[in-house]
């Protein structure tokens, strides 16, 4: 459901409103972030860390998601915390013991503004070696279990792909050489076609069947 940005104050549930500016005006809303373009997220503190998205797109929430088990309704108060921390300078909310909010923004209009999430990331990368890269993984799978069974998961099928893709490469030119005859079965065992292991002028042994023509003209 989409919702209005300026508007969720009159459609979301009263009671899971007042739970999430509760949380909003205590501070358990940790400063939101942009991932991407109109993507915040952001961690809400409740009974414990839960990690909230939401997702607007021309003042209006198209998406939005916490890891809760909340179901029961529209929206839990975690999403609604953190609409109130997007939303809340511009409509005069202030949250306890802390200062004017640094959180960006969903403005009206397009401003230049600090990098998202992904454009910084993107940066680094841009600028980092392969090996650099390399190094800073393999550390941090030794170090990090977590860390490394997501390198494991996320990349362990593509190694099996490349591994057989090279396999079939090489069934593929050892065919095709056997086909152009430069390292079939005559080849290979000179008595396949040659009982007596005779050998060409040229001191390698025949390839060719003993029926064959070029089988005499090589002898």
């Amino acid at each position: 459901m989409n919702i209005p940005l300026n508007q969720f104050e009159q459609i979301i549930d009263e009671t899971i409103l007042k739970r999430g500016l509760d949380y909003f005006r205590k501070g358990l809303v940790e400063e939101p972030e942009e991932l991407s373009p109109g993507l915040y997220e952001a961690i809400v503190q409740g009974s414990e860390p839960y990690r909230v998205t939401v997702t607007i797109q021309n003042e209006i929430v198209t998406d939005y998601s916490c890891t809760c088990p909340y179901d029961l309704g529209l929206v839990c108060k975690h999403v609604v915390s953190l609409l109130f921390a997007l939303h809340g300078d511009s409509i005069g909310i202030k949250v306890r013991g802390r200062k004017a909010s640094t959180a960006p923004k969903a403005p009206t209009e397009k401003k230049a503004g600090p990098k998202t999430v992904k454009g910084q990331i993107d940066e680094i990368l841009s600028k980092l070696s392969v090996e650099a890269m390399a190094g800073f993984i393999r550390e941090q799978s030794m170090a990090d279990p977590a860390f490394r069974n997501i390198t494991q998961a996320a990349f362990k099928q593509d190694v099996g792909n490349q591994r057989q893709r090279k396999v079939e490469a090489r069934e593929r030119n050892r065919r095709s050489s056997e086909e152009r005859g430069t390292s079939g079965n005559y080849f290979r065992n000179p008595r396949r076609c040659c009982p007596s292991s005779k050998q060409t002028s040229s001191g390698y042994p025949c390839r060719y069947p003993r029926s064959s023509y070029r089988h005499t003209a090589v002898h």
